[in-house]
């Protein structure tokens, strides 16, 4: 009897430690898997950063300010997770991804790519530089 209250104590721990690891803060959904925006050209954005994401900016090259926050203000993209953004015009995108911090700015960034060509369905892995 001391062994099964012992096996299902270690399996509540390991069950406990893997939603732990997730790595979305308490009380945001994870964005894993979902997408947004509309249009014939679509990045899918892979999170390597080794932290949880929960703004991704992107506005095309030539725009002098970023546009809006693509995530929804309950979502994180886990580490290992991917998102993927729909956009209406093939073109040269800056994207940057930004953690799960209050206010975070350009210098928080986890990575940042300029002049990325989005034409049909393309993927860029975000991971720290």
């Amino acid at each position: 009897m001391m062994m099964k209250v012992l096996r299902f104590s270690l399996m509540i721990l390991l069950a406990l430690f893997v939603a732990a690891c997730s790595g979305v803060p308490a009380g945001l959904e994870d964005a894993n898997g979902k997408s947004t925006g509309s249009g014939d050209h679509a990045i899918t954005i892979v999170n390597k950063t080794g932290q949880a994401v929960c703004y991704i900016l992107m506005s095309l090259s030539t725009d002098s300010n970023w546009n809006a926050d693509h995530m929804s203000d309950t979502q994180a993209l886990s580490n290992d997770g991917q998102f993927t953004i729909r956009v209406e015009a093939a073109g040269e995108y800056d994207i940057m991804v930004l953690p799960c911090t209050e206010n975070p700015t350009e210098e928080d960034a986890l990575d940042i790519e300029s002049a990325f060509m989005i034409e049909g369905e393309v993927t860029w892995t975000a991971s720290v530089k």
